[in-house]
């Protein structure tokens, strides 16, 4: 076989095993996928039009304006979507190039539906433009080829930038220079505000043929940065090169709580251990340390209640919604051992609870400096953690009920395939929103004091009852006990 046809059969593999992956959720969580991708595309096509009506006053080349924003916005969708790379591990160990498996990597990567989602946009305002004379179809066509090449080498920049920060945290500096040195060249080069500047410097040039080159000498570099990354990951990782082997931390603090205690040192362990789970730590952490700040140390928020509520309510929030909505997905390595002690699995959400408690306080710590300079109220405060403990945590536990899938217990560079069902993001986003929605409804018949002095009572109620209805999620995990120990059979 020549190297063109080994990297085809690669590409068609990968594809059909992302397909056919058992973590890729149920029927449920497949149409709403499909939907809220309708939806999109719905809203997209509506932005694609208006652009071409702008473009009657502005120029055919509107849209060019507006890429390099649109070209943040994938950025950000892109890490928000809890899809891993696919996982090349398996054919790191048959007698081919590594090289041809990473390049049938990047190729799926850009052959990748999500990317396509973007057309929504570029057609309609392809067709616009044509429709009201502004551009022949051709020209409106190869704006609309350009944009689309803008997108698939801002896959390959996201794929670089996610290899990176697997590795360490520090490439975050990468992206934030990235998008922070040109907005403040712009704002330092015109007299109007940086994006007003951005967008008529990319109206004018953004389609010259010196832009276009640039842009495909731009892909070409991803392209091979991207290689020569994920070819030395791969190397370490089937060497073993690379790994540090550091000494055991004992921890014996929870010793006293009995085999409560040694669960709680697993999560400990855990999240030490887990590169998803600390990373996942680390950016809270840094979040909420940027949204404590903005909110004592400027004046944007001094006069707006909604949004102290619901940056204070996130913060509470955040490692319950990241974490709980795959809870048991770590134990699904170990599942088995799990279920053949009498109420381990008991014991292991008790343990579970006890910690996520505990990380409380971290944003509490946080969230302290504003609570002290009088931004933040402390009855605002004490209702988000208590309403976290409470009711927060109630329905974030309930998954364990049905989540069946395998979390890696450690993440690598290269991808491990990612759960795709959305029903735990739905339940996650839910959490979010619900309590914020709460405080403003029950604020409008009895004012925000009251509204939080009651959320706060409930949450205490939960909290003091937490033991039952973790006794109960256990009884309905135990009658579902073979399903789950399949499902996470199968995605291990």
């Amino acid at each position: 076989m020549t190297r063109a046809q080994r990297i085809r059969l690669f590409l068609g593999i990968m594809l059909l095993g992302e397909r056919r992956n058992p973590a890729s959720g149920s029927r449920w969580s497949k149409a709403l996928e499909w939907f809220g991708a309708a939806l999109a595309c719905l809203y997209l096509s509506a932005c694609g039009v208006g652009l071409g009506f702008l473009a009657k006053d502005i120029g055919p080349y509107t849209i060019a304006g507006v890429m390099p924003f649109v070209l943040i916005v994938d950025f950000s969708m892109r890490f928000a979507s809890r899809k891993k790379p696919i996982d090349i591990t398996p054919y790191l160990i048959l007698p081919v190039k590594r090289s041809e498996v990473i390049d049938s990597l990047l190729l799926s990567s850009l052959a990748a539906g999500y990317n396509f989602v973007w057309l929504c946009l570029f057609i309609p305002h392809c067709i616009t433009v044509a429709a009201m004379g502004v551009a022949p179809l051709p020209e409106a066509a190869g704006i609309a080829l350009v944009c689309q090449f803008l997108i698939e080498t801002n896959c390959l920049w996201q794929l670089l930038v996610r290899s990176l920060t697997n590795k360490s945290l520090a490439w975050w500096a990468l992206p934030a220079m990235a998008y922070a040195m040109p907005m403040a060249a712009a704002g330092m080069a015109s007299t109007s505000d940086a994006p007003e500047a951005i967008l008529d410097f990319f109206v004018a040039h953004g389609h010259t043929p010196v832009s276009i080159l640039a842009y495909m000498a731009c892909f070409a570099m991803l392209f091979v940065a991207n290689r020569h990354v994920l070819l030395c990951s791969a190397t370490q990782e089937a060497t073993g090169d690379g790994t540090k082997r550091k000494a055991a931390t004992k921890i014996t603090l929870p010793e006293k709580w009995g085999i409560t205690g040694e669960y709680m040192k697993l999560e400990i362990k855990s999240t030490m251990r887990n590169k998803a789970i600390k990373r996942n730590f680390m950016q809270g952490i840094l979040l909420m340390s940027l949204l404590s700040a903005m909110i004592t140390f400027t004046t944007i928020y001094d006069n707006d209640s909604f949004s102290q509520t619901t940056y204070c309510f996130y913060c509470f929030i955040f490692f319950g919604i990241v974490n709980l909505t795959r809870i048991m997905g770590a134990e699904g390595n170990y599942i088995d051992m799990l279920m053949t002690h009498k109420e381990s699995t008991y014991q292991l959400l008790k343990a579970k609870y006890y910690y996520y408690c505990m990380v409380l306080a971290v944003p509490l710590a946080i969230l302290l400096p504003a609570m002290i300079s009088g931004k933040l109220p402390p009855s605002l405060v004490f209702a988000g953690l208590f309403t976290t403990t409470g009711p927060i945590y109630f329905i974030l536990f309930q998954l364990a009920v049905n989540n069946r899938q395998t979390m890696p217990l450690n993440n690598t560079a290269i991808g491990r395939p990612g759960s795709n069902n959305a029903i735990p993001a739905m339940i996650g986003i839910v959490s979010f929103i619900a309590p914020i929605a709460a405080i403003q409804l029950i604020a409008l018949a009895v004012g925000k004091e009251t509204s939080l002095l009651i959320m706060t009572v409930a949450g205490l109620v939960f909290t003091v009852t937490h033991k039952l209805w973790l006794h109960n999620i256990y009884a309905r995990m135990m009658r579902k006990k073979h399903a789950n120990l399949e499902g996470f059979h199968a995605t291990r």
